[in-house]
């Protein structure tokens, strides 16, 4: 009987491992992609905020055109590297999940390895 027990508590392990391991990773996925979203959403109320400001641009006034002028060229500027930024992001978020998804994997093989050794194991013990 404590033969049995051995690869059922190293199952438990692994799979506490895995899932431990599984939930560390998504959180850290998540909190990056809500950092993502948060970004993007900032960068929309600046774009809002820019094209608010040149459409409500009163015609005598030619400093407000002048400000909001530079806004919107400083955003155009920041705009491809704001961009290049989120890509790399992206890129680092795929790669993220295509590591967690072979951890997995490698996980579950080695939990099915566990039971087919604890199973030779019992067949070997009955008459």
């Amino acid at each position: 009987a404590p033969a049995t027990a051995r690869p059922d508590s190293a199952a438990e392990v692994i799979r506490h491992l895995a899932e431990s391991e599984a939930d560390a990773e998504a959180d850290e996925m998540s909190q990056e992609m809500l950092a993502l979203a948060r970004r993007a959403d900032g960068l929309q109320r600046q774009l809002q905020e820019i094209s608010e400001a040149a459409t409500n641009v009163a015609p005598g006034a030619p400093g407000s055109a002048a400000a909001a002028a530079a806004s919107a060229t400083q955003a155009m500027r920041d705009a491809p590297e704001l961009f290049s930024h989120l890509q790399e992001l992206i890129a680092e978020k795929d790669r993220l999940e295509q590591q967690l998804r072979g951890e997995q994997a490698d996980l579950e093989r080695q939990l099915a390895a566990l039971y087919t050794a604890r199973d030779a194991a019992q067949g070997q013990r009955s008459p």
